[in-house]
């Protein structure tokens, strides 16, 4: 995920760079890809994951993912 002049965008490695339309305060699509990506935070507001919609609808917690 990487904060870019006009928005946000999110890339992987297989798939490439997509710009992501805010449809919410925490939920965006991918654009192209016609999947969502829901932010998950603490109490205080930081960030702490996302999920992301795969193919069949069902959703991957990229939590797991982190360092």
């Amino acid at each position: 995920m990487t904060e870019v002049e006009d928005g946000l965008e999110i890339a992987d490695p297989r798939l490439g760079r997509f710009h992501l339309l805010a449809q919410s305060e925490a939920r965006f699509l991918i654009e192209d890809l016609e999947r969502e990506v829901v932010f998950t935070a603490d109490d205080a507001g930081k960030i702490t994951g996302l999920k992301v919609q795969n193919r069949k609808g069902g959703w991957v917690d990229m939590e797991r993912l982190r360092n």
